[in-house]
C-alpha cells in the first residue's frame, strides 16, 4: 500500500519529554504553514478528565477538539469519548517495541487513529499536521496508516531531561498542577528506551504503508539543526516552506508545557552542568552511557 497524496502531510517529533517537543512542533508548523495538535495521543484521556486545550478551555468545550473527537468516534463506530480513551489506555507501549519482532499495531487502536487523523484533517484544512506525542510506540501505528508521513527525531542530552523532570513545573493543561517528576534512575531508563525504539521503528519504515522520512535532531543544536531538518523533509515530502506570520492555527494544542502559550524562541537551556547533584548526574551517566557517544555528547567533562 503506498501513502496517499491527497491527504495532509503528517509531521511526528519522536523523542523523550523535556527535549524541547512542543517548541518544535510549533516552529515546524509555523514554518510550512501547518497546524500543530500538541500531543494528539492524549486527545482522549484528556477528554474525559477535563484537560485544557491551548486555547485555554477545556477539550471537552473546545469548539475545535470536540467536534474532532465527535466525528472520529462516529467514524470508529465507538460509542462515546469514554470507549476511545479505553482503547487508549490500553494502547500499544514502547515497551512493546523491545521485543525480538516489532509487534503488529493494535487494531482499535489503529482505527481510531485514523479516524481521528480524518477529522483534524477535515475541520483544520490544513496542508501539514504536526503530532508532537513523541511516543515511538504511537508513531508504529501512525506509521501503518498511508499517507505522507514525516519524523523528527529530538534528542536531548539525558542528563539535562533528568535534571528537568526532577524538577516541579506547572503542566498548562492540568490547570497549573505539577507535570510528574521522575527520579534520574528512571529518568535515563525512559530516555533510553526512547531512544531504542524510536530508532527502530525508523530502520523499520519500509515495513510500513507511510513509510516515513526520518531526520534527527539534537535539542544543543537548535535552531541551526531544526532549520536544516526542516528543509529536508520538506524537500523529500515536496512541502513549501510558507512561514506563519502569526500563532493563528497553532492554538489548539494538546499536552506540552507552559511553552505553548505563547514561546516560539529557542533558548538553550544547560542549568544542570550547575545544578544538578553529583549523584544524579553520576548515576544519568552511567546508564546512558552506550548512547551519549552515538549521539555526540561527551560521558565526562
Amino acid at each position: 500500500m503506498t501513502a496517499d497524496r491527497n491527504r495532509s502531510t503528517w509531521l511526528f517529533v519522536a523523542g523523550q519529554d523535556r527535549s524541547g517537543s512542543t517548541l518544535v512542533g510549533g516552529v515546524l508548523a509555523r514554518q510550512l504553514g501547518g497546524f500543530d495538535c500538541g500531543e494528539l495521543h492524549g486527545l482522549w484521556v484528556g477528554l474525559v478528565e477535563g484537560r485544557t486545550c491551548g486555547c485555554g478551555v477545556r477539550l471537552a468545550a473546545c469548539p475545535l477538539w470536540s467536534a474532532v473527537a465527535d466525528e472520529a468516534c462516529a467514524a470508529a463506530g465507538l460509542g462515546d469519548w469514554e470507549e476511545a480513551a479505553a482503547i487508549m489506555r490500553d494502547r500499544l507501549r514502547r515497551r512493546h517495541l523491545l521485543a525480538p519482532r516489532l509487534p503488529a499495531p493494535r487494531v482499535a487502536e489503529l482505527r481510531l487513529r485514523r479516524a481521528t487523523e480524518a477529522a483534524v484533517e477535515r475541520l483544520v484544512g490544513a496542508p501539514v499536521v504536526v503530532d508532537t506525542s513523541k511516543l515511538s510506540s504511537v508513531l508504529w501505528t501512525a506509521a501503518h496508516i498511508p499517507r505522507p508521513l514525516g519524523v523528527v527525531h529530538l534528542v536531548r542530552d539525558p542528563r539535562a531531561v533528568a535534571f528537568s523532570q526532577a524538577r516541579p513545573t506547572p503542566s498548562p493543561w492540568r490547570d497549573g498542577a505539577p507535570m510528574r517528576r521522575r527520579p534520574p534512575l528512571l529518568s535515563a531508563s525512559d530516555w533510553l528506551r526512547a531512544q531504542v525504539t524510536t530508532e527502530r521503528v525508523v530502520r523499520h519504515r519500509d515495513r510500513v504503508p507511510a513509510q516515513p522520512v526520518a531526520v534527527r535532531v539534537r535539542y544543543e543544536d537548535l535552531p541551526g539543526a531544526l532549520d536544516a531538518a526542516i528543509g529536508s523533509i520538506a524537500g523529500a515530502l515536496h512541502l513549501d516552506r510558507r512561514p506563519a506570520g502569526d500563532d493563528e492555527g497553532t492554538r489548539h494544542t494538546i499536552g506540552g508545557n507552559t511553552v505553548r502559550h505563547g514561546g516560539r524562541t529557542v533558548v538553550r537551556n544547560e542549568r544542570w552542568r550547575d545544578e544538578m547533584p553529583a549523584l544524579a548526574r553520576i548515576a544519568t551517566t552511567a546508564l546512558t552511557a552506550p548512547l551519549l557517544g552515538r549521539y555526540g555528547y561527551r560521558v565526562v567533562g
